[in-house]
């Protein structure tokens, strides 16, 4: 046999056929031991000497029996599985309409497993000399085509890509130094273009932060971080674009508690608060606000009270007794101890009256 030749697999039909009668032969091979075993058994019974030695024999003749067909069995059913795989697989060197790259560099698995059946069976075929020359012929391929493939991956920078075929080369013919000397220098090229990549787009986000552009900055870094996932360097950059943005976001909502605070809106100054304090709360900020939310929550309570007792008036005023009733049980809940509450509670049976209660 020839160095890398192969013998065709055969069709499903044939596979299917295979299994089948190694099925049922396993049957019959079962049914005659089992009808025999019981004749012998019989005969046995009815003998008068050397029932113990022929009894022994029979079960080592109906062990071994059942073993075969247990073997042709199992055998049906290997057969049966790799003509499921035959039957759904296309040969391994058919070339599938994928996408430009995919069609190019790679097989899918079930490809894959299907080769390695038929290399596994044909190897088992070769004398050991031939299997030697076999492998040196196929590691002497395999670096080939890498030493091809390798460079056009890295062009298109799919590292991933590369060092999986490298790994996979690695598994298959391990104790090839060509290995490492493929892995460096698909990090070697890594390295460039991710130093490369990393000091444009250091430039292009301190320029947008500059402007105020930190949304922009930070499609920058994404994008970046889809290409180099694993740099430690493009980690800090993203976490330089974060705190810029948190010191701009705490820095606005700063503004508009203080612009709230100046027209006297006590409960929006506290809402603004509260939500800086909530959403940046390493920010300096939020250390100057948390000293101040006291004297905001009680003018936010006196103005509260001041406008559902200005609301419970107008709506007395208007005559919707039953919505200012309602208010002013809230009011009472809500402020049992303040001022309004008091004098509301001496309201209430005028209010209930009047709502008809």
């Amino acid at each position: 046999m020839e160095d890398g030749s192969s013998v065709d697999t055969p069709p499903p039909r044939q596979l299917r056929l295979a299994t089948g009668s190694l099925r049922v032969a396993a049957g019959l091979l079962m049914v005659v031991v089992v009808v025999w075993a019981g004749v012998r058994l019989a005969e046995i019974s009815g003998s008068t000497s050397g029932r113990a030695a022929a009894f022994l024999a029979t079960c080592a003749w109906l062990i071994a029996a059942l073993g075969g067909a247990a073997a042709l069995w199992a055998l049906g059913a290997a057969m049966s599985a790799l003509g499921d795989l035959v039957e759904t697989t296309p040969p391994a060197d058919a070339e599938a309409p994928t996408a430009q790259g995919d069609s190019e560099y790679g097989q899918t698995d079930m490809r894959e497993v299907v080769a390695l059946l038929r290399e596994v069976r044909d190897i088992s075929l070769l004398t050991e000399r031939q299997r030697g020359s076999r492998a040196e012929a196929l590691t002497r391929e395999t670096l080939r085509r890498l030493h091809e493939d390798v460079p056009a991956l890295l062009r298109e920078h799919r590292w991933e890509d590369a060092r999986q075929r490298v790994r996979s080369a690695r598994m298959r013919f391990p104790g090839v130094p060509d290995w490492d000397e493929l892995e460096s220098q698909i990090e070697s090229a890594r390295s460039q273009v991710e130093a490369r990549d990393l000091e444009l787009a250091t430039r292009d986000v301190e320029n947008l932060l500059a402007i105020g552009a930190a949304e922009r900055a930070r499609d920058v870094v994404r994008d970046l971080l889809n290409r180099h996932p694993m740099s430690p360097a493009l980690a800090d950059l993203a976490r330089r674009v974060q705190l810029s943005e948190d010191s701009r976001g705490a820095a606005r909502l700063m503004a508009e508690a203080q612009l709230a605070a100046d027209r006297r809106d006590w409960v929006e100054a506290l809402s603004l608060a509260n939500a800086l304090i909530r959403r940046y709360p390493q920010a300096p900020e939020a250390d100057a606000l948390r000293d101040q939310l006291a004297t905001l929550r009680d003018n936010a309570e006196i103005q509260t009270r001041k406008r559902m007792e200005t609301d419970i008036r107008e709506l007395t005023r208007a005559q919707r007794f039953g919505e200012a009733l309602h208010l002013a049980r809230g009011l009472i809940e809500r402020y049992p101890n303040s001022p309004q509450a008091a004098a509301l509670r001496q309201q209430l049976p005028r209010l209930e009256q009047r709502a008809g209660l």
